[in-house]
């Protein structure tokens, strides 16, 4: 599960942080985790985009979401290939919403002159399953609009949703 905070919503958004869990829909468990805070600066140079109403919108964010802006950040670029190694081949790569979370990283990694390191067909779309469910209450645990936490509350989300479908096949 990917979840990535920008500073805009354009394909082109300019990326402050990647977060990620791996898990299994099988076993319904949370494996290994990456979190990475990126340079604003690195993304900008690299053709990301910035836009004022994600600024403001930030502004009116936690104090808890907006520490973010004081960590320690690495360049966009050295993020991208630290994440590719990161990823297992032939990954399936869910994002909350068919064109964010995926496809700004994917154009971040176009930008970067870099090979994504998920097949096409492995973009999964979250937010469709989630809409699909609406019964089913995702339970939010540590800050909204960390990367990180979103993206394990995601995919624990997900996992409880798999439940219920395979509680069904078995009846």
């Amino acid at each position: 599960m990917l979840d990535i905070e920008t500073l805009g919503i354009s394909s082109n958004a300019a990326i402050i942080s990647i977060g990620a869990v791996k898990f299994n829909l099988g076993t319904f468990t949370i494996g290994d985790e990456f979190y990475q805070i990126a340079d604003l600066k690195s993304s900008m140079d690299l053709g990301l985009e910035v836009d004022a109403e994600t600024i403001l919108w930030w502004m009116g964010q936690s104090e808890e979401a907006k520490a973010i802006f004081k960590g320690n950040s690495l360049d966009i670029t050295a993020i991208l290939y630290v994440f590719s190694d990161w990823l297992s081949v032939n990954s399936i790569v869910w994002g909350n919403g068919a064109v964010f979370d995926n496809v700004i990283l994917s154009n971040a990694y176009k930008k970067a002159n870099m090979t994504r390191p998920w097949g096409y067909k492995n973009d999964y779309c979250y937010r469709t399953i989630r809409s699909l469910y609406p019964e089913i209450e995702m339970k939010e645990i540590g800050v909204h609009h960390n990367a990180l936490d979103d993206a394990r509350n995601q995919a624990n989300h997900l996992i409880e949703i798999f439940k219920v479908i395979a509680e069904k096949e078995l009846k």
